[in-house]
This record gives structure tokens, C-alpha cells and sequence, in this order.
């Protein structure tokens, strides 16, 4: 018989517990995180935005300048 099998009657004792149940703290914890990440991309998409519009005006003044 094998020792798996042997131990089935002992509580399951080569049975790998679950992940353990985050406390409060660590769920605020990582709520904040998400919320920091979120506002970390609403800010960069807007610098994106920024950057995109920057560079299509000087594309337009180059296009402007020597009419390609």
C-alpha cells in the first residue's frame, strides 16, 4: 500500500494546503496598489496623448514647410 494511501485516514497529511485567506489589511493593501497602477496609466495615457498630438502638429508644419 502505498503511503499516500496510508495517510488518507491522518487528515489528508500529503494533501498541499490552499492559499491562505488575505487578511483586511493585505486586501486594502492591494486595492491601494490597483488604485496607484490605474492612476499610474490614466496619467501616462495622457502624456501619450500629449506626445501623439506634439508630434502630429510638427508633422503638419513639416508637411507645410516642404508640401510633402
Amino acid at each position: 500500500m502505498s503511503e499516500a494511501i496510508k495517510n488518507v485516514g491522518l487528515g489528508g497529511a500529503d494533501v498541499e494546503p490552499g492559499p491562505a485567506v488575505p487578511s483586511k489589511a493585505e486586501r486594502i493593501r492591494l486595492d491601494l496598489d490597483i488604485w496607484d497602477a490605474d492612476r499610474i496609466v490614466e496619467v501616462k495615457r495622457a502624456e501619450l496623448a500629449e506626445a501623439e498630438r506634439r508630434r502630429n502638429e510638427l508633422l503638419d508644419r513639416r508637411k507645410s514647410i516642404y508640401g510633402r
